[in-house]
Formats: structure tokens, C-alpha cells, sequence
């Protein structure tokens, strides 16, 4: 009699329905259907990068890579977001950026009880850690894929001598990055040491204050390509003839996946100066 109902059971297809669900559900690999936005393009960037994209279903106007994000429904940009058209998208949570949005607009958000998991992103090795931890958030492995971006970095030929490094993020006026940024983390992994070591995370320095610094390397957002000529002729006026770096300025500005790259190349380019 157990025989003919274990060949029912089976016959009819339930019991294989029921193992498929099963091996579903405690799969490490099943992706949780959520309904997310973002609210930082670097958050984007990851969620993409893990393949978790179907599950976005708005982010800003700022996220413009990959190039199907463009396409998302916006709202609004970084600090501007806007709290009632995210309350009405009714998501499963929001993914901020500790750095980049407004602290108001997500205890806003929180208020009216939408989840928000914020992304601390101090130093690349955090990068690392958000990219493993908005896995988990869908119950997906990230090893190999976190694996895949440390061992770009990992083998690194780094001098024992330090190329010095200014990095300005605009010249009218003049705004640097001090030591406890992301950018200064990426500078240093990449073999340089970043001269603007001042308390300020992003202090705004004074050409006197620039002339009393020594570097070898100016680096510089690509969107400031188009003043290079002037900025040759001003470095040359106070004094300084630093190799002129332009970096892609969403690559070097965003802690997600795309910096591993950024930081070979910038390797690269110091290596050929030692």
C-alpha cells in the first residue's frame, strides 16, 4: 500500500513539486524577489554589478551607468531625492549612501516606514563589504565576484619610494580630498601618498597653501580636461610642474565595482614615473 502511494505521489507530480520548491527556497543562490531603489549611483553600479537589476525598479537622475540604467524611473538626485514619490513606489527598502544622501531625507524616508539600508563606503575594502552585504539582502553568494575585483588589486607592483599625489576635485576654486576619503584610499592602494593631509575631508585650499606643497602628480576629475592649458599655466605660476593625470570622474568618485580599474590604471601610470 506505501509503494502505490509513494508511486501516486509521484505519478502526479507532487512530490517533485514539492522537492523543487524545497531545494528553492534553502538554496544559497535564490534570488528573493524585492522591489528596491537607489538612491546613489555607486549603489546602483553594485546592484548591477550583481546581476540584481530586475529588481530596481526606480534610482536619480545621477545614475547613468550601466547604460540601462538611464532608463529607470527618477527620484531625484542625491541629496534632493524625492521622500513622497519614493512612499509611493512602495519598495521592499531603499539602498543609501552613508556619503552621498542626504541624512535628513533618509531619516525622512525611515519615518514613514520604509526600510533603508545604508552603505558605509570610507575605504575601498568597504566596497567590498557592500557588494557581500546587498548580496545577502537577496540571498545570493558573492565570493566570487568580490573575488574577482580584490584580485585586481591584490598583486599589485607598488614602489617602495611613493609618488606624491595632489587630487583636486574642481580648480575654481581650488577643492582637494584630505587622508580620510574613499579617493585618498584609492591613491594610496594605486602607490601614491596623498599630500592634503588636514582634518577637513574636503577642504578648500588657497593658492599660498598649494604652493607650500610638494608633488609629483596632479590628478584631476576628466571634466576638467578642457581647462588643462590653464591649469599647466597656473601650476607653472605657483612654482610646480607635476605630471597632469585626468581620471574619468564617475569612475574615481564612485565606491563601487568600476574602482578596481581605476586603481590599476592609476598604478600603472605611477609605476612609469618611478
Amino acid at each position: 500500500m506505501k509503494n502505490i502511494l509513494n508511486q501516486t505521489f509521484i505519478k502526479d507530480g507532487r512530490l517533485l513539486r514539492f522537492i523543487f520548491v524545497i531545494s528553492i527556497i534553502f538554496s544559497p543562490v535564490f534570488s528573493i524577489e524585492k522591489r528596491v531603489i537607489s538612491l546613489a549611483p555607486n549603489v546602483t553600479e553594485i546592484v548591477y554589478f550583481l546581476g540584481l537589476e530586475k529588481h530596481l525598479i526606480a534610482n536619480t537622475v545621477y545614475c547613468n551607468y550601466p547604460e540601462a540604467a538611464k532608463r529607470l524611473p527618477k527620484i531625484g538626485d542625491l541629496w534632493n531625492f524625492d521622500v513622497e514619490k519614493i512612499v509611493e513606489f512602495n519598495p521592499d527598502f531603499v539602498l543609501a549612501s552613508f556619503s552621498g544622501n542626504s541624512k535628513t531625507g533618509v531619516e525622512r524616508l525611515e519615518n514613514l516606514g520604509i526600510k533603508v539600508y545604508t552603505l558605509r563606503e570610507e575605504t575601498v575594502a568597504d566596497i567590498l563589504s557592500n557588494i557581500s552585504f546587498v548580496g545577502s539582502l537577496f540571498n545570493i553568494q558573492t565570493d566570487e565576484k568580490v573575488k574577482s575585483l580584490s584580485s585586481k588589486i591584490s598583486n599589485l607592483k607598488i614602489q617602495n619610494k611613493k609618488n606624491k599625489a595632489l587630487f583636486l576635485l574642481s580648480i575654481k576654486p581650488y577643492y582637494s580630498v584630505s587622508t580620510n576619503t574613499f579617493i585618498s584610499d584609492v591613491l594610496k592602494i594605486a602607490g601614491f601618498e596623498n599630500v592634503i593631509k588636514l582634518k577637513v575631508r574636503y577642504p578648500l585650499l588657497t593658492e599660498e597653501e598649494i604652493i607650500k606643497l610638494k608633488f609629483d602628480f596632479l590628478i584631476l576629475p576628466e571634466n576638467l580636461k578642457t581647462e588643462e592649458k590653464f591649469i599647466k599655466e597656473k601650476m607653472l605660476d605657483l612654482g610646480k610642474n607635476p605630471q597632469i593625470i585626468f581620471i574619468n570622474e564617475d569612475r574615481i568618485s564612485r565606491p563601487g565595482p568600476r574602482i578596481f580599474d581605476t586603481i590599476v590604471e592609476l598604478s600603472k601610470i605611477n609605476s612609469k614615473k618611478n
